[in-house]
């Protein structure tokens, strides 16, 4: 079993609204949180921006990538084979994760 406690936590997922499926864990360890997509969806209008208030008020810092794509163009650039936009991404975040000491990261599932 893994202890909470030991380690500097991040939570990388891929929509605002997916850190609600670990709740307890953010709020428990607080971790360094980034979300790939604004959650605007095909057309609508960005989410980012409850996830952001929901985070500060669990005090959980907001990592490198937060809300970086439009979600239509997250899903082209996955259509499109263009891997380099999350290449990218990987680097800022293992970057600042290094700069900030994390030692775990979780993340949702594929």
């Amino acid at each position: 079993m893994i202890e909470l406690d030991s380690h500097r936590w991040a939570l990388v997922v891929a929509h605002p609204g997916h850190e609600l499926r670990a709740f307890h864990f953010v709020e428990r360890t607080r971790p360094m949180v980034s979300v790939l997509t604004d959650g605007s969806g095909w057309n609508g209008p960005p989410r980012i921006t409850e996830t952001a208030e929901l985070l500060a008020g669990l005090g959980a810092p907001v990592g490198p990538v937060f809300g970086s794509l439009v979600d239509r163009n997250a899903y082209a650039h996955l259509m499109a084979a263009n891997t380099a936009v999350y290449r990218d991404m990987a680097h800022a975040l293992a970057s600042r994760f290094t700069e900030a000491g994390i030692t775990a990261v979780v993340t949702d599932a594929a």
